[in-house]
């Protein structure tokens, strides 16, 4: 009786990791690594928050691009009333294709990405730091996967007057992301 009872069991462990399709039960995890620069700066003067992307193998991540009634688009939510964009989302080229999943043409990308955005840097003098939140979706062959990720970015502030060097936003690579963009055709 215990040999069927544990071959009964083996036979649903294995019935169950084929029915899941995945012997994890964890979503997948994607690396974020936020940072400045210049992270040392003075009120008045800008700076560039950057975004780098580490996408699990396997997995899509869809561009800041909003398609209609199509997948949830990165998000980068920074509000604090101490920045102030100075430019649109800059990033890397994402690759284009027709979901099948929402008939529609979408943006995505692969491997490790970057995303930048310039702000002005309103405070006082001290350290400051800014709260950002990330919302994404994965997504693999099979299946989709929502991230909600918190990071920081920590800056400190001089005290003296803006440097007029340091207060011209800077040329960002890659393409931009502005709200107004939509899906080029698949060529």
């Amino acid at each position: 009786m215990q040999t069927f009872m544990r071959a009964t069991c083996g036979i649903f462990m294995i019935l169950l990791l084929l029915i899941c399709g995945r012997t994890g039960l964890a979503d997948p995890d994607m690396d974020i690594h936020a940072s400045a620069r210049p992270d040392t700066l003075r009120s008045g003067e800008v700076t560039v928050l950057r975004f780098q992307f580490d996408i699990p193998a396997g997995f899509i991540l869809y561009s800041m691009t909003t398609v209609e009634d199509g997948p949830l688009p990165l998000q980068v939510d920074i509000q604090n009333p101490a920045l102030q964009a100075e430019t649109d989302w800059s990033g890397s080229p994402p690759h284009v294709k027709r979901d099948p999943g929402f008939e529609k043409n979408v943006e995505y990308h692969t491997g490790q990405i970057a995303y930048h955005r310039a702000f002005r840097v309103i405070a006082a003098a001290g350290g400051l730091t800014i709260p950002v939140h990330i919302a994404a979706q994965l997504c693999d062959d099979r299946s989709c996967y929502t991230q909600r990720l918190d990071r920081s970015v920590n800056l400190t502030l001089l005290s003296g007057n803006a440097r007029p060097e340091h207060t011209i936003p800077p040329t960002l690579p890659g393409e931009s992301f502005s709200p107004s963009r939509t899906v080029r055709d698949t060529p």
